[in-house]
């Protein structure tokens, strides 16, 4: 009897190890699909951006640059200007879709000073147009002598659109 508790006691051991053991390879297994499955995304949204060359105007502040690029929205066209020295600085927070704009060129938005980075656009596109919070209506702004719509969506959300213009203004909150 001794003996059939002793080896049910050792094979319930060894199923448990087993189990472990399938259940920490099906962990590093997901892992590594995950990794796969992203870098998957990752291809897929570069041959989007890439699929098309779209010339944009950017204002940031008081500086005109006129763009011509592969880029999908305006985080990677910051980030490709910034890599090519057309402007000095880009910096931000976050990641991803997550990213907030914390300096671009000579703009800075200071927690300190209660400022930010706005971004506005001249997209004919209602689900891009930020309103204001205070009366609803589509928020707007005019910067050399252009309407600008204020941004309802992120830097890295907001598409770049072939002939569009993008204005950057530091904004207190």
């Amino acid at each position: 009897m001794k003996r059939q508790t002793k080896k049910a006691l050792v094979l319930s051991v060894v199923a448990a190890l087993l189990v472990c053991v399938v259940a920490l390879s099906l962990v590093a297994c997901n892992g590594s699909l995950q990794e796969r499955i992203k870098d998957l995304q990752d291809k897929v949204t570069g041959l989007e951006q890439t699929s098309t060359e779209k010339t944009v105007n950017i204002l940031i502040g008081d500086k005109p640059y006129e763009i011509t690029t592969r880029m999908g929205n305006l985080f990677d066209v910051l980030g490709e200007m910034k890599s090519k020295g057309t402007i000095s600085v880009f910096d931000y927070t976050g990641s991803g879709l997550d990213a907030y704009i914390t300096a671009v060129d000579t703009l800075v938005g200071s927690d300190a000073d209660r400022t930010f980075i706005a971004i506005y656009h001249d997209i004919d596109n209602y689900s891009l147009k930020g309103t204001d919070y205070q009366t609803g209506e589509i928020a707007t702004t005019v910067a050399n002598g252009k309407t600008y719509f204020f941004s309802n969506v992120g830097c890295a959300i907001l598409p770049l659109v072939d002939g569009a213009s993008y204005y950057l203004a530091v904004q207190t909150y």
